[in-house]
């Protein structure tokens, strides 16, 4: 199946998650330093410089969202957009059937629960991508292709895009 198929199939379920609303924002979590942690922040670029989506998206290639400055991310969107729903979208670790796969579901996710529990949960909707299994071993962590990752990231970023417009859509019917 083509990309299409699969950004049409995510949108129409962050359209239903965001209860057909675009009152929310997008926190794109992960670093370009780490290959397979950079899913994130290369969502986060495509939805700016790409789609140029009309709500704020917090993480891109340039601004990454990590552990040493999540916190402060968090306090500034409870500040800032206190009454929006938070997307998040980030990479996770995964059964070895699901790396490469994408998840969609209500409710949040806890950022470095992989390496350890030092967050709580957040988000109120989330976009993960299996980019490992959490069985291999370190040196299997590091072999992951970046290109699957960027496809990913495409699918992930149009989705967004396109749930937004889907939205549109559903409020003018």
């Amino acid at each position: 199946m083509d990309n299409k198929y699969y950004i049409n199939n995510i949108a129409l379920k962050l359209v239903k998650y965001l209860n057909f609303d675009n009152n929310f924002i997008v926190l794109c979590l992960g670093s370009k330093k780490i290959k397979n942690d950079s899913l994130g922040c290369i969502v986060g670029s495509l939805l700016k410089y790409k789609y140029n989506i009309p709500v704020y998206c917090y993480g891109d290639l340039n601004n990454n969202i990590t552990a040493s400055n999540l916190r402060n991310i968090i306090k500034l969107i409870s500040l800032k957009h206190n009454n929006k729903k938070i997307l998040i979208v980030d990479s996770v670790a995964g059964e070895g059937f699901d790396v490469g796969n994408i998840k969609v579901f209500y409710g949040g996710v806890t950022p470095r629960s992989f390496i350890e529990n030092c967050f709580y949960t957040m988000g109120d909707v989330s976009i993960v991508g299996v980019v490992y299994n959490k069985k291999d071993k370190l040196a299997d962590f590091l072999k992951i292709n970046y290109c699957d990752i960027k496809n990913l990231a495409v699918i992930i970023a149009g989705a967004i895009s396109e749930s937004i417009k889907l939205s549109k859509l559903f409020k003018t019917i």
